[in-house]
């Protein structure tokens, strides 16, 4: 315990007061809690928020499939959930102080989840406290063996760190980690050329890139209260986002979710492209792969803003952000997808064939595809086609 309070805790402090500043050092101060604690597994999650959405959702040290198949599935089966707001303020308990041992043991969450993780009933969880967004719990789980050797010696561990724990959240939230995610973004979503943001299940933006910002002031395609939530500007619309939203920060979206958002007469147009962090990108490449780092265990949503033509299924746009592509390059994909061959891309295009050529070959390098038809299947895979959204003007047309 000695050892804790005079190395452990102060290097453990350093990167959690860090992270508060700075959102993309969370994962490494949970890395630094899994192996202080045991190499333990362990989740943050807030419940009971505005319209009891989960807001907060983030696993670490543990198989991140067993993250994506609690969204997926098993939250609806989580017997604590419904419980955290029980657990005393600032005070570790075991979980079955608060959902009782016999009710955990017969649940299919239990069964089917956290056991085969190694997760026993009676895992250390502490109510960090509460605001206007519901409850924040943080549950570690040591290593089966350390663990039982001296479950009051953890307990007391983390009791000494989750106050720190929940100030460093506080300080994050008030100052917005909109603007704090912003090195998540650097040399990567800003360089996209296209509006981007990473979302909470309540549409809340948890981080937004240049152009999104832009977008933002404009008010004229997507707008944010003041509590942060992104909003549709044209409130028809606004349902659907919202919904859109919730569903792929859960990861329910099996594929990229386009919603048509206009305003004005005549209609200024832009697709907005939802996707689940944790589960549309994960075969993403360049500044998009980074996402998962960030955020795929928070359960978040993402949104690309387009301005290609409605009657476009897979628009080259959305090819270029999820791939690292050119636009050029990501031109040439959406050709191969839509049936043409390299001769006539080039003759549409203005090109020549070697120029093409260069252009599939640097593809095949960004994407480890080795063949045309494996690259076409490969962004199929990740973008499936969609029908047509019908055509409408372009912003500026008429």
């Amino acid at each position: 315990m000695d050892r804790f309070v005079e190395q452990h805790l102060p290097h453990l402090l350093n990167l959690l007061y860090d992270s508060a500043l700075d959102a993309s050092r969370w994962p490494e101060f949970f890395t630094g809690v899994s192996s202080t604690f045991a190499d333990a597994s362990g989740v943050l999650y807030s419940v009971g928020g505005k319209e009891g959405a989960d807001d907060l959702n983030f696993f670490f040290g543990g198989d991140p499939a067993f993250a994506q198949s609690y969204f997926d599935h098993y939250a609806a089966l989580n017997p604590y959930s419904l419980s955290t707001l029980s657990f005393p303020l600032q005070k570790v308990v075991p979980a079955t102080h608060v959902v009782g041992l016999d009710t955990v043991l017969k649940s299919a969450f239990y069964n089917e989840w956290m056991v085969p993780q190694g997760i026993p009933a009676d895992h250390l969880g502490v109510l960090l406290g509460k605001d206007e967004f519901g409850g924040t719990c943080f549950g570690v789980n040591p290593q089966e063996k350390s663990f039982r050797k001296n479950p009051e010696q953890y307990a007391r561990m983390l009791s000494l760190l989750a106050p720190h724990l929940w100030r460093a959240l506080r300080i994050s939230r008030t100052l917005g980690l909109n603007s704090l995610s912003r090195d998540a973004f650097a040399g990567g979503l800003d360089g996209l050329g296209l509006p981007a943001f990473v979302l909470a299940a309540t549409a809340r933006i948890l981080a937004v890139n240049a152009l999104g910002e832009q977008v933002l002031s404009a008010g004229q395609v997507l707008t944010s209260n003041r509590n942060g939530e992104l909003k549709a500007a044209a409130n028809p619309v606004n349902d659907k986002l919202t919904a859109a939203i919730k569903s792929a920060a859960a990861g329910a979206l099996t594929a990229p979710l386009p919603l048509r958002l206009e305003v004005g007469d005549p209609p200024c147009v832009r697709v907005g492209w939802i996707m689940s962090v944790g589960r549309n990108l994960d075969q993403a490449k360049g500044p998009l792969a980074r996402l998962g780092e960030h955020w795929g265990s928070f359960g978040a949503a993402f949104l690309v803003l387009t301005e290609s033509a409605l009657d476009s299924d897979i628009p080259a746009e959305l090819i270029e952000a999820v791939f690292g592509l050119s636009a050029a390059e990501a031109r040439l994909v959406k050709a191969l997808i839509d049936g043409r061959t390299l001769q006539e891309h080039a003759a549409t295009s203005g090109v020549t064939i070697n120029t093409v050529r260069s252009q599939l070959y640097s593809v095949f390098a960004k994407t480890g595809a080795t063949r045309q038809s494996q690259l076409v299947a490969m962004v199929l895979r990740v973008i499936p086609r969609r029908p047509p959204l019908g055509r409408r003007p372009h912003c500026g047309q008429r």
